[in-house]
């Protein structure tokens, strides 16, 4: 399997950026969040519809997850460590309708494989950032596709329902105490189901 910096040289132009100085409200993710939905809803995706996103480690993570969800779609989370084979059968897999990338992964995405629409969102940072008072949201069963190793066969998505995951982060919650005022670090993989509860046990409490 490639390694992450074996992907760094095979795509050059994709040196990932530092984001460490980048801050951002709720208002102005929900901003961001919002106008990734548009041009979703613009490429006719609706609700359970598959929507990949192949971005760097950093906040577009949540900007992805946020507008995938508000839309009804379901998201399937690519780490930029997989291989462009397994990124290509995952695609394939989940019959994913757009392929969210960055600057730092359109060049890679193109070389993809797939019937998957290529979507940019770094254009969205490229404008003024807003500010909403909220995220529309419209519900669906299916939150996300995680996928196996494969380690022992062929990988399998699992689906992974909204009603889970928000029973999962109200237990978190409960359990820890957590509030607003605490600081979550994000150490797995983004294709790894804690990922998944820690994105959204952060924005939940």
């Amino acid at each position: 399997m490639d390694s992450f910096n074996d992907n760094l040289k095979k795509y050059p132009k994709n040196k990932l950026v530092s984001f460490k100085d980048r801050n951002y409200s709720y208002s102005q993710g929900a901003f961001i969040a919002d106008k990734i939905a548009k041009m979703l809803n613009d490429q006719g995706i609706g609700v359970q519809d598959s929507v990949a996103f192949l971005t760097e480690r950093s906040e577009w993570y949540v900007f992805n997850i946020l507008s995938i969800l508000s839309v009804g779609a379901i998201y399937v989370p690519l780490d930029f460590n997989l291989p462009d084979e397994r990124i290509e059968f995952i695609l394939e897999d989940t019959g994913s309708k757009v392929l969210i990338v960055t600057d730092e992964t359109y060049e890679r995405a193109k070389n993809l494989s797939g019937k998957a629409i290529i979507l940019n969102a770094s254009d969205i940072l490229k404008e003024n950032i807003g500010e909403a008072s909220h995220l529309n949201s419209i519900c669906g069963n299916v939150a996300c596709v995680l996928y196996t190793s494969g380690t022992t066969g062929t990988p399998k998505g699992i689906n992974i329902t909204r009603k889970s995951i928000l029973n999962v982060c109200d237990w978190y919650v409960d359990k820890y105490g957590l509030n607003n005022g605490d600081v979550y670090g994000l150490f797995s993989s983004i294709g790894f189901d804690v990922a998944s509860f820690n994105i959204n046990v952060a924005l939940y409490s």
